[in-house]
């Protein structure tokens, strides 16, 4: 266990320390981060993970374009001067693409649960929240030095 957090941390580490770099080159995928860290982590043995690999990235690709139909319908929610009815449409939207993640989590999980034991699902779901919740972390405090230079 030990180990693991080990491994995470220091993979956030890499993450943030990467972050922070003011040069602006492409950033890698976050399920090609996602996929490093729960390799580097060692959750599951080599033949495990060269069949879980392909139906992650096919999670991730789909979670994405969804996750994408969820921000489009809150941007669009933002615009000034929307109407009720387009609030509505798009209110409906982005509660359906909300819908149509929690449905693709489930069916991914069961696919997962092929591969993997209930407990290596959990930490790859950790593996995700973690990332996720870090990178997030960084690019408010990247917005917030940016709002706090500005003054």
């Amino acid at each position: 266990m030990k180990k693991i957090i080990l491994s995470l941390l220091l993979g956030i580490t890499a993450l943030t320390a990467a972050a922070q770099t003011e040069t602006k080159k492409p950033h890698k995928p976050l399920v090609e981060i996602e996929l490093a860290c729960i390799d580097s982590m060692h959750i599951m043995d080599e033949a495990a993970y060269a069949k879980f690999e392909p139906v992650y990235r096919e999670y991730a690709a789909q979670r994405q374009a969804i996750r994408r139909e969820i921000r489009a319908s809150k941007k669009a929610m933002r615009a000034e001067g929307i109407t009720d009815a387009d609030a509505k449409a798009e209110l409906d939207k982005m509660l359906a693409g909300q819908v149509k993640l929690a449905e693709l989590s489930q069916q991914y999980a069961d696919q997962f649960l092929t591969i993997l034991t209930p407990q290596q699902v959990v930490k790859v779901y950790r593996v995700h929240d973690v990332l996720r919740n870090r990178l997030m972390n960084a690019r408010r405090a990247k917005r917030a030095a940016a709002e706090k230079n500005k003054q």
